[in-house]
This record gives C-alpha cells, structure tokens and sequence, in this order.
C-alpha cells in the first residue's frame, strides 16, 4: 500500500496522523501493574491474576500483527487481547496468545471496525519484564497469506475443514480457533506438574512396598564430587538422596580440596547421621574429573548414578531407575528427564527428551542428567579422563556409549527425575557461563569420531550445540531425484533451475514425472529439458489419475541411481550444500532414509 500524494509530493495531513506501527510506549499499565523500571525493557511488579496494558490509540479497522516477547520468574503462560468496537469489553471478542519465557510470540488480529485494544500480558503476579511489543498493521494481502500459511501448517487441528478463498471469515474463525485450542492446551510447568506428573507417582508407602517384591534390587552408588558448596544448597542436595523412596543406595562423596570449612562439618554431620553416606576429603585440588573418579573409587554398587553437588534428585528418582531396570534387564545405561531450579528453587525449564538417538548425542548431551551406569560398564571405559573438565560428563557418556549395540541396553525414563540448579557460573543458567566446556567437549566428540571411523568432523553451532560432517565415498552415488508435476510451469522452472544451478553435489540426475499437463507452456518447457539437459534430466510420462505413490514408484523403476531423493515441485533449492548433506547421510549403513 503506497500513501496518496498531492500536486507538491507531499502526505496529505490524514495519513500524516494514520498510526501503522504501535510499540510499548503506546501501551497504558491501567490493572494491577506497577512501574518499577523504564528503559528499553520496562519491569512492571504484577500484583494480581487480571494485569491490564491499554492501547492509548484507538486502532482503525484492518489486519494486524502483533509480536509479543515476555519474561518473568516463572512460567509466562497464556496473554489475552481484547477488542472495544464501542460495545464494550467480551471474552467473545477476545483473542489468545500463548506465551513463552523470553520467546517471542506473534499472531495476526483482525478487526472488522475501529477498536480500543486491551492486552491481559499474564495471569497470576510476578515480576514481568516486557522485552518486546509491536503491533503493525498488515496489508489484506500479506495478512491472509500468513493466515493461510498458519491454518496450512496445522491443518490437523481444523479437523480437515478448509475455508473457500472467499469465505473471510470463516479463515478467520480457523485462525482465531487455533489459538483457543492452544490456549487449552499449553498451561504452566506446574500446573503440568499437577496435572500429569502427579497422578503417575505412587505414594511413598506404595513405591516401598513395590521395591520389595521386585526380585532385583541392586546397589546403587551416587557419586558426589563437592567443592565449596554453599551450605543451604549442599543441604538440599544430600537431603534429597535421604529422601529416597528406594533404600538400596550409597552416597559416596569426594570433597575436592575445599577451603570452606562449613563443608567438612555439614558432610560429616551428614555421614554420622546415615552410614550409607561415605566421605573422602582430598589432600588436593584436581578438578572435577579428579575428584568424581575418586568418588567412583568409593563405589560399590552394581549402577553409579552421578550427582552435582548444588543439584536436586527427586524423592522418586531411584525407585523409577530402578523399576525400568526389571523391565529391562540388560540395560547397562538408564537415563531420565529433567527440569532447573530458578533463583527462588521454583522448577522450571522442563527437558522431556527422546529415546535413544545416537545422532542428537553427536548433537548435544541430551542424556545429561539423572544418567545411571553400570559401574563395571564406567571401569571398562576407564572413568573419566582429565582434560575434559566442563564436559566430562558427555565426554563419560559417549565412551559408554561406544560398548552398547543391543536393543535394550540403552534405556530412557520419561520421568522428570533430576532438578539442575540455576546458580551463577552453572552451565544449567547457559553453557557461555563455562566457555571451556565447549572446547572440552569438541575434543570428546572429535576423540568418539576418531574411535568409531567414522571419518566425520565436528563444528560449533552455538556452545552446547554441535555439528557432524559426515564424509561422502571416494566415488559419490549416482543421486536419482524424482519431481512429479502437473502443469504449474513457474514453480516447476524455479524448482528445476535451481537445482541445476545451486546444487554442487556431483552426481545426480532429474527424474520428471508429467502427470497429464495440459498447459502448453509445461509442455514446451519440458521439450526444451529433454533437448538442453539430455545428460542430466528425462521426462517421464505417467498418464493416469493422479497418485502420488503410484507417481514416484514408477519413477522409481525407471531410476538409476542407488539413492532416491522425493522432490515436489514447488521447492527451490537455497544451500547449494543441501545433496551433499543428505547424501553423507544416507551412505551411512546404519541409516535408510534422510529428511531435511
């Protein structure tokens, strides 16, 4: 949309005072917000469970984007906007954005007549600090392009009803219906932990009683490396290992040299109190890798389960390591959700993580914590090793790792188990907060590629974050790349060009499959393919109704490559890079297909 000009070139005074972009200085605390500081990112105490922003400008009549980021100490949860067409305030002229901590939120709003706008940010008190508002207006065009995008990506969740081009309003309502359903949907990390988590944990009568019909009950040793441990948080640590509803442990605690005299007396006020808790005070500071295979000296159990000294288990960590260990007999590595423990010891950040996935380990230590080993398993593989200090325990895992290719050996937990404290200086509050985990923990994967043969290479993304390279064969795969279409001659030509042109992988041919196009400039265009590209590419006839299977099946007959890449025909390639990534992947043997 261009403004209007007049004679001079000039903006007519109208549009001159037409607002298009609103920010939080046009916002208006006016319910249970309390200033605290301005600057770019205002801090407000919120005293209530109804905080209100006013917009100080009423909004004319459109399409708007609305971008919203928030933090506080807990959980944001769910922000509400609501529209004023002069009628007053409703829920059924309101519109849901859920939110999350330090992550920027955006929806569009439509509004069929000028409004007042009111914006709920949270819904319990906290101290909430706004780091970003802007509310744009859209052209029609642009909105509803986005909109159809929105609904495309979620088409599941529409229930299979698509709106007509023409039915405005119906999109609209889809949209709109999407964020009700996520409003429904996505409550705090507490109220799932009261929800969900809750009912799946038997009291603590029940789980002992359980643990003694168990026919396997092994020891297990927790080790412990401590070094100056503020005494609220070396408390609660070994409070929560006596809090254990499975009694078959050991804690066995390696004092690294501290200089704080509290620590002596707290540990050996704890080992007096339970002779399952046992102590060694090093002569002299080695490190964390010293310090914890000091502690695994200690250890007598048949699994270790490692432990930071600032960190929580919870009452039932044990017990439901334990458990899967009688569904799983052979596991030899047993590993567990987890979440952090904010500045006011609130759990937060919850990690819910996968099953066993080798790639995501080469990727980050993703198994962390709570991670039980077999001890006989952690004395094959030597321990940990010096030198990798900030990583050692990705660096203990991945050796481990190494020695375990039986279905089963390998076992997850979904169970958040393990509370990681948010302290300064810990990787739990960002892994910068220990620059030289990342270089300890490069050298661990470069050393696991080294001894799998692998042949990959290792890079940084971001600090915790890696990335494989894996190597192509000395002779690349002939790469059969098959396009199904039907006419749609632009889209076909940017897929086709770009391909040939950006792709630097060496070994490919196109395989496209024309499926009944009528269009004369498709027909001509793949003419003109067959002619140029003779090499490289071959049109295809597939004159039968419309299956996508069908389509790429034949093709697949017809292909003479040993690789076979899928490719619709509205993609356009932008890495010149992307083949060879794919392509490094799929010649691994222990992989068959690769998705971007």
């Amino acid at each position: 949309m261009l403004p209007p000009s007049g004679s001079s070139g000039l903006r007519p005074a109208w549009w001159q005072r037409l607002r298009f972009v609103y920010r939080h200085a046009d916002l208006r605390p006016s319910n249970q917000l309390s200033p605290i500081s301005a600057g770019r990112h205002p801090t407000y105490k919120v005293s209530g469970d109804d905080p209100q922003f006013r917009l100080r400008h009423i909004l004319p009549a459109g399409w708007y984007m609305v971008e919203v980021e928030l933090h506080c100490e807990h959980v944001v949860g769910h922000s509400r906007f609501y529209l004023d067409h002069g009628h007053g305030e409703s829920e059924a002229l309101s519109h849901g954005l859920p939110c999350r901590n330090g992550k920027v939120s955006k929806r569009l709003l439509y509004l069929k007549s000028p409004a007042r706008l009111r914006y709920d940010p949270v819904t319990a008190p906290c101290l909430l600090e706004v780091r970003h508002f802007r509310l744009v207006r859209m052209t029609p065009g642009a909105a509803l392009q986005r909109l159809r995008r929105k609904l495309e990506n979620h088409r599941t969740l529409v229930g299979g009803a698509w709106p007509s081009d023409d039915d405005l309003e119906a999109a609209w309502s889809a949209y709109d219906g999407l964020f009700s359903q996520d409003a429904g949907t996505t409550s705090s990390y507490a109220s799932w932990i009261q929800q969900v988590e809750q009912p799946l944990i038997a009291d603590l009568t029940e789980q002992r009683r359980t643990v003694s019909q168990w026919a396997r009950r092994p020891l297990v040793s927790i080790v412990l490396p401590t070094w100056n441990t503020p005494v609220p948080l070396l408390r609660a640590c070994l409070d929560s290992v006596l809090a254990q509803s499975y009694p078959h442990w050991e804690l066995c605690v390696a004092d690294d040299a501290s200089t704080e005299p509290h620590v002596r007396r707290v540990l050996s006020a704890y080992a007096s109190r339970d002779e399952r808790i046992r102590v060694t005070y090093r002569p002299r500071n080695g490190h964390i890798c010293e310090a914890s295979n000091t502690a695994l000296e200690m250890a007598g159990g048949e699994f270790v389960a490692l432990l930071d000294h600032d960190d929580v288990l919870a009452p039932h960590a044990l017990f439901f390591m334990v458990r899967a260990l009688q569904d799983h007999p052979e596991a030899r590595l047993v590993y567990s959700d987890e979440d952090k423990l904010d500045s006011e010891g609130r759990r937060c950040d919850p990690f819910f993580k996968p099953d066993w996935s080798p790639d995501l380990l080469r990727a980050q230590n993703y198994i962390c914590h709570l991670c039980m080993l077999q001890r006989q398993l952690v004395k094959t593989v030597g321990g940990f090793r010096a030198g990798y200090e900030g990583s050692q325990d990705y660096d203990l895992v991945l050796r481990c790792t190494e020695h375990l290719s039986e279905p089963g050996q390998i076992v997850h937990v979904p169970m958040v188990l393990y509370h990681w404290r948010q302290t300064e200086g810990s990787t739990a509050g960002g892994h910068q907060a220990k620059d030289y985990a990342t270089g300890a923990a490069v050298r661990a994967l470069e050393d696991h590629m080294q001894r799998t043969r692998t042949g990959a290479r290792v890079s940084v993304i971001a600090p915790g974050l890696y990335r494989s390279h894996w190597p192509l064969p000395p002779a690349p795969p002939l790469v059969s790349l098959i396009i199904p279409t039907r006419d749609a001659h632009d889209v076909l030509r940017t897929c086709i060009e770009s391909i040939l042109g950006k792709t630097t992988y060496p070994h490919l041919e196109l395989l496209v499959v024309d499926n009944q196009s009528t269009c004369q400039q498709t027909m001509s265009y793949l003419d003109e393919l067959t002619r140029q590209e003779a090499g490289r590419v071959r049109v295809l006839r597939h004159d039968q109704p419309f299956n996508y299977s069908a389509i790429n099946n034949m093709a697949a007959r017809h292909a003479k490559g040993s690789i076979l890449g899928l490719i619709n025909n509205d993609i356009e390639v932008i890495s010149p890079g992307w083949l060879t990534e794919m392509v490094s992947h799929a010649v691994r043997p222990d992989i068959g297909c690769v998705g971007a």
